[in-house]
């Protein structure tokens, strides 16, 4: 057990094996300045948006007084674990490839929801005894477990008990997408880059520096936007771009620029019939539309699945992922207390 940061946390590091290869790190919360937190309550875990990992639950807002929302479950008696994908910082290791090759970057936030988060709970199913586990994600941590329902349902009824939202995700706006064109993926694909801001195989710095000089004007528009990211493989981001352009929930289409009018399979999350879902709204959500949410909670069928629609007046996209008021406190509670076992 370690100190986490300032605010005296304790903690574990877990190490949990993926089906695809990956080793992924998972960090276990057991205590803070006033000693061992007893667990009275169910498992969670956390997993980020896109580009990011588990630190994101350990940071608050400026001028925040506060404690971020997984201190404060864990003090709560709740059993808080926090999750970083594959490739994130944290979880590089793979049984065959490196950084430096192209398989080891071809994944995206559909991967995460079938190999990922199944492999997450089973090792912390083996600790609670068996039972069901709350998941809390942001963002992209939302898309990867509503891709996962969709494509194995009845894994996610069996061992969820309740999904919460924050900032659920899609179909994001288009507007983000506008580089992704077929001169832009042959020029990434051309020059071997697969990874956004990677920490390791190659050079970021000179990645960047290539597209500045020689790339298609529509990437370089959208450098000063992403070039701090860290970690993001350039097929998440493709992924995102064809749920929005299509405007279909899909899986990631690797044809898409050869095809005349390309499609996927649906991801259809409504699938699921025992869990439960909580969505947590910005009404000024510019990432992620209100619109689509409300889109949704229908495909969900409303009440029947998703218990708690909470639209926040005055939320954007990124906040939820730092949200500890007392307010959303006792409304993140309520939700994961309806559907435990």
């Amino acid at each position: 057990m370690v100190s986490l940061g300032k605010k005296n946390i304790t903690w574990e590091s877990v190490k949990v094996k993926s089906d695809d290869g990956f080793t992924l790190t998972v960090f276990h919360l057991t205590g803070d300045e006033n000693g061992p937190w007893t667990t009275s309550k169910s498992s969670v875990v956390f997993t980020s948006g896109l580009g990011g990992d588990s630190r994101e639950f350990t940071a608050t807002l400026p001028m925040s007084g506060e404690k971020p929302m997984a201190y404060q479950l864990g003090a709560l008696g709740y059993d808080v674990w926090l999750a970083n994908n594959s490739a994130a910082l944290y979880s590089k290791e793979h049984d065959k490839y490196t950084a430096d090759d192209r398989e080891y970057w071809e994944m995206d936030w559909q991967k995460y929801g079938i190999y990922d988060t199944p492999a997450v709970v089973t090792e912390i199913q083996k600790r609670n005894g068996g039972k069901k586990v709350g998941y809390i994600g942001h963002s992209q941590g939302t898309s990867q477990v509503l891709a996962g329902m969709g494509i194995i349902p009845e894994w996610y009824d069996k061992n969820i008990s309740t999904a919460v939202l924050l900032g659920p995700c899609v179909i994001p706006n288009e507007k983000y997408f506008h580089a992704y064109s077929k001169e832009s993926w042959d020029f990434l694909n051309e020059h071997e880059i697969w990874a956004i801001g990677n920490s390791e195989g190659p050079s970021w710095d000179d990645n960047l520096a290539l597209i500045n000089v020689e790339g298609p004007q529509e990437l370089k528009d959208i450098m000063n936007a992403v070039k701090d990211m860290v970690d993001v493989p350039v097929q998440a981001v493709a992924a995102f771009a064809q749920t929005s352009h299509s405007k279909r929930f899909m899986r990631y289409n690797p044809n898409w620029f050869e095809e005349e009018n390309p499609k996927a399979p649906l991801m259809d999350y409504g699938l699921v019939r025992e869990m439960k879902v909580a969505m947590f709204v910005g009404l000024w959500d510019n990432t992620c539309p209100v619109t689509y949410a409300q889109q949704m909670y229908e495909n969900f069928g409303g009440e029947k699945t998703v218990t708690d629609w909470i639209v926040h007046p005055m939320h954007g996209h990124v906040p939820w992922g730092f949200a500890n008021s007392a307010w959303f406190m006792d409304k993140l509670t309520t939700a994961l207390d309806r559907n435990t076992n």
